[in-house]
């Protein structure tokens, strides 16, 4: 019988290949500031070996994972219920609808990035407060809202 191959299947998760920039572009953006990744995927030893994989762990210092009864949610429940609660400076940044719309529930900045899988014309609606090209040009986001 066939059966059609999920994204976060382990063999297609092999397939993933970061950004050549990408942890470094992290460890810079660490500099700055706390880095949590708040994902839909399921948390456990997958996901943590695709960190591994990408060197993106010395960078990330918490992984908010798992989808609330099996569904894409709001993700600002993830982050209210944890520590990074209320932290100062914090900003979203994510390439979906749920990821801007779970920003302004936290009444955080959003930063949308157009490196994801959705198009301006279906996040524009959502009102990012700011879009870029990719996380590459978030460092100097951040230092032009005072950040350094």
């Amino acid at each position: 019988m066939w059966r059609r191959q999920h994204i976060e299947d382990p063999p297609m998760l092999e397939l993933d290949v970061p950004w050549r920039w990408a942890a470094e572009t992290l460890c810079e953006l660490r500099r700055m500031a706390h880095l949590v990744l708040v994902t839909q995927r399921q948390p456990g030893a997958e996901l943590n070996r695709q960190i591994d994989r990408f060197g993106f762990a010395p960078a990330i210092e918490d992984v908010l994972a798992g989808r609330e009864h099996g569904g894409e949610t709001d993700k600002s429940a993830r982050v209210v219920a944890s520590r990074w609660a209320g932290a100062d400076r914090a900003v979203m940044v994510g390439d979906t609808e749920v990821d801007v719309v779970s920003g302004h529930a936290l009444g955080i900045p959003v930063v949308w990035t157009r490196t994801g899988i959705r198009s301006e014309r279906s996040i524009r609606p959502f009102c990012p407060d700011a879009a870029i090209d990719d996380i590459r040009q978030l460092a100097a986001w951040m230092r032009s809202q005072g950040w350094s």
